[in-house]
Protein backbone atom coordinates (compact mmCIF):
# COMPACT_ATOMS: atom_id res chain seq x y z
CA UNK A 1 0.00 0.00 0.00
CA UNK A 2 1.55 3.43 -1.17
CA UNK A 3 1.66 6.53 1.22
CA UNK A 4 -0.99 8.08 -0.74
CA UNK A 5 -3.43 5.60 -0.31
CA UNK A 6 -2.77 4.90 3.51
CA UNK A 7 -3.58 8.40 3.43
CA UNK A 8 -6.48 8.45 2.12
CA UNK A 9 -7.29 5.33 4.40
CA UNK A 10 -6.71 7.23 7.39
CA UNK A 11 -8.94 9.59 6.42
CA UNK A 12 -11.84 6.94 6.15
CA UNK A 13 -11.15 5.72 9.31
CA UNK A 14 -11.68 9.22 10.78
CA UNK A 15 -14.65 9.66 8.79
CA UNK A 16 -15.94 6.45 10.00
CA UNK A 17 -14.96 7.09 13.38
CA UNK A 18 -16.84 10.57 13.35
CA UNK A 19 -20.03 9.00 11.95
CA UNK A 20 -20.31 5.66 14.48
CA UNK A 21 -20.29 8.60 17.15
CA UNK A 22 -22.94 9.90 15.43
CA UNK A 23 -24.99 6.63 15.12
CA UNK A 24 -24.59 5.80 19.09
CA UNK A 25 -26.44 8.51 19.54
CA UNK A 26 -29.11 7.78 17.55
CA UNK A 27 -29.33 3.89 18.58
CA UNK A 28 -29.19 4.71 22.51
CA UNK A 29 -32.02 7.35 21.97
CA UNK A 30 -34.11 5.65 19.71
CA UNK A 31 -34.03 8.34 17.19
CA UNK A 32 -34.11 5.92 14.01
CA UNK A 33 -36.50 4.09 15.18
CA UNK A 34 -38.44 7.36 16.09
CA UNK A 35 -37.89 8.55 12.74
CA UNK A 36 -39.11 5.35 10.97
CA UNK A 37 -42.24 5.57 13.42
CA UNK A 38 -42.74 8.95 11.75
CA UNK A 39 -43.27 6.55 8.15
CA UNK A 40 -42.20 10.19 6.23
CA UNK A 41 -39.81 12.69 5.67
CA UNK A 42 -39.51 15.07 8.65
CA UNK A 43 -38.00 18.55 9.79
CA UNK A 44 -35.27 18.78 12.57
CA UNK A 45 -38.83 20.51 14.67
CA UNK A 46 -40.80 17.67 14.70
CA UNK A 47 -38.16 14.65 15.18
CA UNK A 48 -37.24 16.90 18.31
CA UNK A 49 -40.65 16.94 19.65
CA UNK A 50 -41.38 13.19 18.87
CA UNK A 51 -38.49 12.64 20.31
CA UNK A 52 -38.56 14.39 23.08
CA UNK A 53 -35.42 16.36 22.67
CA UNK A 54 -33.98 19.10 21.76
CA UNK A 55 -34.54 21.01 18.25
CA UNK A 56 -30.68 22.29 17.93
CA UNK A 57 -29.27 19.09 18.93
CA UNK A 58 -31.36 17.05 16.44
CA UNK A 59 -30.67 19.50 13.80
CA UNK A 60 -27.00 19.04 14.03
CA UNK A 61 -27.45 15.10 14.28
CA UNK A 62 -29.66 14.94 11.46
CA UNK A 63 -26.97 16.76 9.36
CA UNK A 64 -24.39 14.72 10.39
CA UNK A 65 -26.05 11.55 9.76
CA UNK A 66 -26.99 13.41 6.39
CA UNK A 67 -23.62 13.82 5.00
CA UNK A 68 -22.67 10.36 6.44
CA UNK A 69 -25.28 8.69 4.19
CA UNK A 70 -26.85 7.01 6.88
CA UNK A 71 -29.95 8.96 6.36
CA UNK A 72 -31.62 10.92 3.28
CA UNK A 73 -32.77 14.40 2.81
CA UNK A 74 -35.51 15.32 1.29
CA UNK A 75 -36.22 18.92 -0.52
CA UNK A 76 -39.02 19.07 -2.53
CA UNK A 77 -41.31 20.79 -0.34
CA UNK A 78 -43.46 23.86 -0.97
CA UNK A 79 -41.99 25.73 1.80
CA UNK A 80 -38.33 24.84 0.78
CA UNK A 81 -37.38 22.92 4.15
CA UNK A 82 -35.26 20.14 3.66
CA UNK A 83 -36.66 17.39 5.36
CA UNK A 84 -35.23 13.60 6.65
CA UNK A 85 -36.17 9.98 6.66
CA UNK A 86 -34.70 6.84 7.07
CA UNK A 87 -34.73 4.79 4.21
CA UNK A 88 -36.78 1.97 4.79
CA UNK A 89 -34.20 -1.23 4.23
CA UNK A 90 -31.85 0.69 6.03
CA UNK A 91 -34.21 1.04 9.31
CA UNK A 92 -33.74 -2.80 10.56
CA UNK A 93 -29.86 -2.05 10.63
CA UNK A 94 -30.31 0.77 12.67
CA UNK A 95 -31.91 -0.64 15.17
CA UNK A 96 -30.64 -2.55 18.16
CA UNK A 97 -32.84 -5.30 18.44
CA UNK A 98 -32.85 -6.30 14.97
CA UNK A 99 -29.35 -5.17 13.68
CA UNK A 100 -27.61 -7.50 15.07
CA UNK A 101 -23.89 -7.24 16.67
CA UNK A 102 -23.07 -4.42 14.32
CA UNK A 103 -25.52 -2.11 16.03
CA UNK A 104 -25.47 -3.42 19.48
CA UNK A 105 -21.02 -2.68 19.79
CA UNK A 106 -22.27 0.34 18.52
CA UNK A 107 -24.92 0.95 21.32
CA UNK A 108 -21.73 0.50 23.52
CA UNK A 109 -19.36 2.47 22.20
CA UNK A 110 -19.76 5.04 24.96
CA UNK A 111 -18.39 2.43 27.85
CA UNK A 112 -15.27 2.03 25.96
CA UNK A 113 -15.23 5.85 25.16
CA UNK A 114 -15.76 6.24 28.80
CA UNK A 115 -12.28 4.66 29.61
CA UNK A 116 -10.10 5.39 27.02
CA UNK A 117 -8.31 8.01 29.55
CA UNK A 118 -7.40 5.59 32.40
CA UNK A 119 -6.62 3.20 29.69
CA UNK A 120 -4.30 5.60 28.51
CA UNK A 121 -2.43 5.56 31.54
CA UNK A 122 -2.21 2.19 32.14
CA UNK A 123 0.20 1.83 28.97
CA UNK A 124 2.25 4.11 30.82
CA UNK A 125 5.41 1.84 32.88
CA UNK A 126 4.59 3.48 35.64
CA UNK A 127 1.07 3.98 35.42
CA UNK A 128 -1.77 1.82 37.29
CA UNK A 129 -2.02 -1.90 36.21
CA UNK A 130 -5.74 -1.63 35.20
CA UNK A 131 -9.05 -0.31 35.69
CA UNK A 132 -11.44 -1.46 38.07
CA UNK A 133 -15.31 -2.55 37.30
CA UNK A 134 -17.18 0.73 37.81
CA UNK A 135 -16.88 2.20 34.58
CA UNK A 136 -18.18 -1.16 32.40
CA UNK A 137 -21.23 -1.79 34.47
CA UNK A 138 -23.48 -0.92 31.43
CA UNK A 139 -21.79 -3.83 29.90
CA UNK A 140 -24.14 -6.05 31.46
CA UNK A 141 -26.91 -4.59 29.32
CA UNK A 142 -24.58 -4.22 25.88
CA UNK A 143 -23.86 -8.36 26.88
CA UNK A 144 -27.61 -8.67 27.01
CA UNK A 145 -28.68 -7.10 24.22
CA UNK A 146 -25.51 -8.53 22.28
CA UNK A 147 -26.76 -11.95 23.05
CA UNK A 148 -30.00 -11.82 22.71
CA UNK A 149 -32.29 -13.05 19.71
CA UNK A 150 -30.66 -15.87 18.46
CA UNK A 151 -27.59 -16.45 20.33
CA UNK A 152 -28.40 -18.66 22.77
CA UNK A 153 -30.68 -20.97 21.29
CA UNK A 154 -27.77 -21.15 18.38
CA UNK A 155 -25.53 -21.96 21.31
CA UNK A 156 -28.07 -24.55 22.24
CA UNK A 157 -28.08 -26.42 19.03
CA UNK A 158 -24.36 -26.25 19.18
CA UNK A 159 -23.71 -28.06 22.12
CA UNK A 160 -26.27 -30.29 21.78
CA UNK A 161 -24.61 -31.14 18.21
CA UNK A 162 -21.14 -30.96 19.99
CA UNK A 163 -22.15 -33.25 22.78
CA UNK A 164 -24.70 -35.95 21.56
CA UNK A 165 -25.35 -37.27 25.38
CA UNK A 166 -26.30 -34.06 26.74
CA UNK A 167 -29.94 -33.74 25.43
CA UNK A 168 -31.11 -36.94 27.02
CA UNK A 169 -29.49 -35.94 30.32
CA UNK A 170 -31.33 -32.61 30.41
CA UNK A 171 -34.74 -34.17 29.44
CA UNK A 172 -34.09 -36.68 32.14
CA UNK A 173 -33.50 -34.29 34.50
CA UNK A 174 -29.70 -32.60 35.84
CA UNK A 175 -27.75 -29.98 37.72
CA UNK A 176 -26.48 -27.58 35.77
CA UNK A 177 -24.57 -24.57 36.72
CA UNK A 178 -23.26 -21.71 34.70
CA UNK A 179 -20.10 -19.61 35.94
CA UNK A 180 -20.05 -15.96 34.71
CA UNK A 181 -23.86 -15.77 34.15
CA UNK A 182 -23.91 -12.56 33.60
CA UNK A 183 -27.93 -11.59 33.19
CA UNK A 184 -28.64 -15.21 33.33
CA UNK A 185 -30.16 -14.99 29.54
CA UNK A 186 -28.63 -18.82 28.93
CA UNK A 187 -29.73 -20.27 32.20
CA UNK A 188 -33.21 -18.83 31.76
CA UNK A 189 -33.50 -20.85 28.02
CA UNK A 190 -32.15 -23.82 29.21
CA UNK A 191 -34.28 -23.51 31.95
CA UNK A 192 -37.44 -23.10 29.63
CA UNK A 193 -36.93 -25.77 27.35
CA UNK A 194 -35.55 -28.67 29.81
CA UNK A 195 -37.87 -28.18 32.70
CA UNK A 196 -36.71 -31.84 34.66
CA UNK A 197 -33.57 -29.84 35.16
CA UNK A 198 -32.26 -27.90 37.84
CA UNK A 199 -30.21 -24.50 36.82
CA UNK A 200 -28.12 -22.42 38.74
CA UNK A 201 -26.27 -19.29 37.43
CA UNK A 202 -23.37 -17.52 39.36
CA UNK A 203 -21.64 -14.31 38.89
CA UNK A 204 -19.59 -11.69 40.96
CA UNK A 205 -21.26 -8.68 39.42
CA UNK A 206 -24.73 -8.20 42.27
CA UNK A 207 -25.95 -6.00 39.41
CA UNK A 208 -26.10 -8.79 37.32
CA UNK A 209 -27.50 -11.02 39.90
CA UNK A 210 -30.19 -9.03 40.89
CA UNK A 211 -31.38 -8.30 37.19
CA UNK A 212 -31.05 -12.45 36.58
CA UNK A 213 -33.09 -13.61 39.41
CA UNK A 214 -36.09 -10.62 38.83
CA UNK A 215 -36.54 -11.65 35.23
CA UNK A 216 -37.03 -15.10 36.21
CA UNK A 217 -39.25 -14.45 38.91
CA UNK A 218 -41.53 -12.46 36.47
CA UNK A 219 -40.84 -14.81 33.67
CA UNK A 220 -42.08 -17.62 36.03
CA UNK A 221 -39.16 -19.59 35.92
CA UNK A 222 -38.73 -22.35 38.77
CA UNK A 223 -35.99 -25.15 37.34
CA UNK A 224 -33.31 -21.63 38.05
CA UNK A 225 -31.59 -19.81 40.69
CA UNK A 226 -29.33 -17.14 40.73
CA UNK A 227 -26.54 -16.13 43.04
CA UNK A 228 -23.61 -13.44 43.60
CA UNK A 229 -20.46 -15.70 43.76
CA UNK A 230 -16.83 -16.04 42.87
CA UNK A 231 -16.22 -18.90 40.58
CA UNK A 232 -12.96 -19.75 41.59
CA UNK A 233 -14.05 -19.67 45.11
CA UNK A 234 -16.71 -22.10 44.66
CA UNK A 235 -18.52 -23.58 48.01
CA UNK A 236 -16.31 -26.72 49.88
CA UNK A 237 -19.70 -28.56 50.05
CA UNK A 238 -20.39 -28.23 46.17
CA UNK A 239 -17.82 -31.30 45.16
CA UNK A 240 -19.25 -33.82 42.92
CA UNK A 241 -22.49 -31.66 42.91
CA UNK A 242 -23.11 -31.28 38.80
CA UNK A 243 -23.66 -32.67 36.25
CA UNK A 244 -22.60 -29.91 33.72
CA UNK A 245 -20.68 -26.91 34.02
CA UNK A 246 -20.26 -24.12 31.79
CA UNK A 247 -19.02 -20.70 31.38
CA UNK A 248 -19.12 -18.30 28.29
CA UNK A 249 -16.47 -16.17 27.17
CA UNK A 250 -15.32 -16.19 31.20
CA UNK A 251 -11.71 -17.61 31.54
CA UNK A 252 -9.97 -14.72 29.35
CA UNK A 253 -11.26 -12.25 32.22
CA UNK A 254 -10.37 -14.42 35.07
CA UNK A 255 -8.28 -13.41 37.87
CA UNK A 256 -7.15 -16.59 38.14
CA UNK A 257 -7.81 -18.92 35.49
CA UNK A 258 -5.70 -22.03 36.87
CA UNK A 259 -8.40 -21.65 40.08
CA UNK A 260 -11.44 -21.29 38.16
CA UNK A 261 -10.93 -24.48 35.95
CA UNK A 262 -9.08 -26.58 39.14
CA UNK A 263 -12.78 -25.67 40.82
CA UNK A 264 -15.14 -26.39 38.23
CA UNK A 265 -13.22 -29.59 37.72
CA UNK A 266 -14.21 -30.28 41.59
CA UNK A 267 -17.57 -29.34 41.03
CA UNK A 268 -18.30 -31.51 38.42
CA UNK A 269 -19.62 -35.45 39.02
CA UNK A 270 -16.97 -37.97 38.39
CA UNK A 271 -19.01 -38.46 35.03
CA UNK A 272 -19.74 -35.10 34.25
CA UNK A 273 -18.25 -32.89 31.82
CA UNK A 274 -17.93 -28.99 31.04
CA UNK A 275 -18.46 -26.63 28.40
CA UNK A 276 -16.12 -23.98 28.31
CA UNK A 277 -17.22 -21.62 25.80
CA UNK A 278 -14.47 -18.41 24.14
CA UNK A 279 -13.69 -17.03 21.31
CA UNK A 280 -11.66 -18.67 18.17
CA UNK A 281 -8.82 -16.97 18.24
CA UNK A 282 -5.45 -18.45 17.36
CA UNK A 283 -2.22 -17.48 19.54
CA UNK A 284 -0.58 -15.67 16.68
CA UNK A 285 -2.09 -12.63 15.73
CA UNK A 286 -0.15 -13.51 12.15
CA UNK A 287 -2.96 -16.14 11.84
CA UNK A 288 -6.23 -13.73 12.87
CA UNK A 289 -5.73 -11.53 10.00
CA UNK A 290 -7.98 -12.53 7.95
CA UNK A 291 -11.03 -13.23 10.83
CA UNK A 292 -13.94 -11.53 10.09
CA UNK A 293 -14.31 -10.79 13.88
CA UNK A 294 -10.50 -9.90 14.78
CA UNK A 295 -11.18 -6.35 14.80
CA UNK A 296 -14.03 -6.35 17.47
CA UNK A 297 -12.45 -9.12 19.42
CA UNK A 298 -9.28 -7.36 20.10
CA UNK A 299 -10.45 -4.05 20.64
CA UNK A 300 -13.16 -5.29 23.41
CA UNK A 301 -10.01 -6.85 24.63
CA UNK A 302 -7.70 -3.73 25.25
CA UNK A 303 -10.60 -1.59 26.18
CA UNK A 304 -12.32 -3.95 28.59
CA UNK A 305 -11.09 -7.58 29.74
CA UNK A 306 -7.36 -7.09 29.56
CA UNK A 307 -7.57 -3.90 31.76
CA UNK A 308 -10.27 -5.52 34.49
CA UNK A 309 -8.54 -8.62 34.84
CA UNK A 310 -4.82 -6.97 35.95
CA UNK A 311 -7.12 -4.61 37.96
CA UNK A 312 -7.60 -7.21 40.75
CA UNK A 313 -4.42 -8.77 39.89
CA UNK A 314 -5.60 -11.03 36.95
CA UNK A 315 -2.76 -12.28 34.46
CA UNK A 316 -4.90 -10.10 31.78
CA UNK A 317 -5.15 -12.92 29.07
CA UNK A 318 -7.95 -11.12 26.61
CA UNK A 319 -9.65 -12.83 23.95
CA UNK A 320 -7.56 -13.06 21.69
CA UNK A 321 -5.05 -15.33 23.87
CA UNK A 322 -5.88 -18.26 21.87
CA UNK A 323 -7.14 -21.74 21.11
CA UNK A 324 -3.22 -23.06 21.55
CA UNK A 325 -2.96 -21.56 25.13
CA UNK A 326 -6.37 -22.34 26.35
CA UNK A 327 -5.87 -26.37 24.81
CA UNK A 328 -2.28 -26.15 27.05
CA UNK A 329 -4.37 -24.77 30.19
CA UNK A 330 -7.06 -26.61 30.34
CA UNK A 331 -4.88 -29.82 29.77
CA UNK A 332 -2.85 -28.51 32.71
CA UNK A 333 -5.95 -28.30 34.92
CA UNK A 334 -6.69 -32.38 34.53
CA UNK A 335 -8.81 -31.94 31.37
CA UNK A 336 -9.29 -34.14 28.36
CA UNK A 337 -10.23 -32.00 25.95
CA UNK A 338 -12.20 -31.89 22.67
CA UNK A 339 -11.89 -28.06 20.48
CA UNK A 340 -14.47 -27.65 18.14
CA UNK A 341 -14.06 -24.33 16.57
CA UNK A 342 -16.43 -21.99 14.19
CA UNK A 343 -16.45 -18.61 13.21
CA UNK A 344 -17.80 -17.15 16.43
CA UNK A 345 -17.01 -19.61 18.94
CA UNK A 346 -14.51 -21.42 20.18
CA UNK A 347 -16.02 -24.79 22.24
CA UNK A 348 -13.77 -27.14 24.31
CA UNK A 349 -15.70 -29.96 25.80
CA UNK A 350 -13.97 -31.11 29.05
CA UNK A 351 -14.18 -34.39 30.96
CA UNK A 352 -12.15 -35.80 33.90
CA UNK A 353 -8.81 -37.76 32.34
Amino acid sequence: MSAATFAERMLQLKNDAFTSLGVSVGLRLGLFEVLGDMGRPVTPRELATRANCKEKYIQQWLGQMACSDIIKISTEHADGEERYYVPEDRLPSLCVDTGGASAVWLYGLPVFANVQHQLEECFRADGPQGIPYEPYKELIQVRSKLFAGRFWPNLMKQLADNIPSLTSKLETGASILEIGCGSGDFMKTFARKFTKSQFFGIDSCSEAIKYASETAANDKISNVAFAEKDGQNLPSDWSGMYDYVITVKVIHDATDPKKMLSEIKRVLKPDGLASIIDLPMRSKVSENLHSPITNTVYTAGLFHCIPSSMFYGGPGLGPCWGVENMEELLATAGFKVKTILNEQIAHYVCTDK
